[in-house]
């Protein structure tokens, strides 16, 4: 392929066609994906060579020209086809998958995948009691999990590479041209881009898992992380056990029931989280001893 520079107007063209393409296909277009497009297209491509030094600069007189529309979506720039009206999709949405789907999603072991219905949990490989594979015992309460593949994965990974800086960039390059993940993430680590590649990563595979989820009938609650239950300090109050009566004479008698309570308290307060503790009502004099 001709290292030549094309006019920017093929460049505006190429990002239209597949703007067009990808809404046709029902799939987004971003930014990110951009650049990668271009270069596989063209052969050779950087927005400085047409005076830009960003890529969404680039984007946006793009935009001006009329090739195609831009909006932003949970922080990333999406390319639509000229004329199309700007629509919200549910790319951060959910805010966090459950960590085993996470898990069964990326990882590159070889291995079936299931979406167990019953208990809302992905899985390697189950089982029965005898062996036997649950998805032929049980085959409507297991939906197969359809992994994003290994070479997506790095593809995304050269994508995210080639949008840094030239120092960034060739780094990135080198740890990936083994095809070692661990080599690209140490190489995130030094050079301080791990957040922002953990945030593209996430952003890319809760795209994959609501589409999957979308295409199995799951319900997007299904695939959430639930946040473990936290009791409340009237739920706390309302469990607690009861203290026992602190007869009204008899001074042996009623310390021993305060000492009791104390007791009692000791274990509730031991039990309580720090936004429990912080709603107790203490006389100040307690909190200003030495």
């Amino acid at each position: 392929m001709s290292d030549s520079v094309v006019p920017i107007n093929a460049v505006f063209d190429a990002l239209a066609r597949t703007a067009r393409t990808r809404a046709s296909e029902e799939r987004p277009f971003f930014g990110a994906q951009a650049k990668l497009e271009l270069i596989r297209e063209l052969g050779h491509f950087t927005e400085s060579s047409y005076g830009y030094k960003k890529f969404i600069d680039l984007l946006k007189a793009g935009r001006d020209s009329g090739r195609f529309e831009l909006e932003l979506v949970d922080g990333h720039t999406r390319i639509l086809p000229a004329g199309a009206a700007p629509t919200a999709i549910p790319v951060s949405a959910p805010s966090r998958i459950q960590h085993d789907l996470w898990t069964t999603i990326v990882s590159w072991d070889v291995g079936s995948r299931f979406w167990d219905r019953k208990r809302n949990r992905a899985i390697f490989v189950p089982t029965d009691a005898a062996g036997n594979p649950l998805w032929e015992t049980e085959p409507d309460s297991f939906v197969p999990i359809e992994p994003i593949p290994m070479e997506t994965q790095l593809e995304w990974m050269d994508e995210f590479a080639r949008e840094q800086n030239d120092e960034a960039r060739d780094r990135l390059l080198e740890a990936l041209a083994g095809s070692l993940a661990g080599a690209f993430k140490r190489a995130l680590g030094e050079l301080g881009l791990a957040p922002a590649w953990r945030s593209r990563l996430r952003h890319r595979v809760i795209e994959h898992a609501t589409s999957w989820a979308s295409l199995h009938s799951l319900t997007p609650s299904s695939i959430l992380e639930q946040p473990a239950k936290r009791k409340t300090v009237t739920d706390t109050q309302a469990t607690a056990p009861a203290a026992p009566p602190v007869p009204s004479a008899g001074g042996n008698s009623v310390a021993t029931g305060a000492e009791a309570l104390r007791a009692r308290l000791h274990k509730v307060i031991d039990q309580m989280s720090p936004a429990e503790l912080m709603a107790l009502s203490i006389p100040a004099a307690y909190l200003l001893e030495s």
